[in-house]
């Protein structure tokens, strides 16, 4: 993967897919927003963290963190809110939706990597489901890094220690949980 330039005054990191050309290499595909001074808070009329998150969101926020994670995929651009303090409900498919986690092996191999890959990135697994084509999370966001490296691993660590190539579909559905009620809705 080779590295565009970064523009600086708007915070945008930019790669271009190996094996492109150079007119399609100048077209980012992936990229993290800039980072605004502070996040509204809910006086303000914005959604932001809850009593479920870290925060009433109004603090100042480091210059380098950033706050809406886009990447650009056939259907349009991605957008993520994260480092807001939620909780996160993701969910995430076995490649062409086959049954790769059918097996108790299999289960229990996604069970160990979820713990390892919990311990080193330092977040909470409030609830999950295994099903035999599809995984369900609800977690909070994590203490080192981005939710979308730590659900990077996470699959990579599958991937790398099953038989199944691929074993994931590209992407997760990510849905930010602000409210209490969600949470429970969710946790259900």
């Amino acid at each position: 993967m080779s590295r565009l330039p970064i523009d600086e005054s708007r915070r945008l990191f930019s790669f271009s897919r190996p094996g492109t050309s150079a007119a399609q290499a100048a077209q980012p595909w992936w990229r993290v927003a800039s980072v605004p001074e502070r996040f509204p808070n809910h006086a303000e009329g914005a959604p932001g963290p809850s009593p479920l998150g870290t925060g009433d969101g109004s603090a100042a926020l480091p210059k380098l963190l950033p706050v809406g994670v886009f990447s650009q995929c056939m259907k349009g651009e991605r957008i993520r809110y994260q480092q807001t303090g939620e909780f996160h409900f993701l969910t995430f498919s076995s490649f062409r939706r086959r049954p790769y986690l059918s097996t108790v092996a299999a289960m229990e191999l996604f069970e160990d990597a979820l713990e390892r890959v919990r311990l080193r990135s330092l977040f909470a697994v409030a609830g999950y489901v295994v099903m035999p084509e599809h995984v369900h999370l609800l977690v909070n966001e994590p203490g080192r890094g981005l939710l979308s490296r730590t659900v990077q691993a996470l699959k990579l660590s599958v991937s790398m220690r099953s038989r199944e190539r691929p074993f994931w579909q590209a992407h997760y559905y990510d849905f930010n949980i602000s409210t209490h009620e969600k949470f429970v809705e969710k946790l259900r």
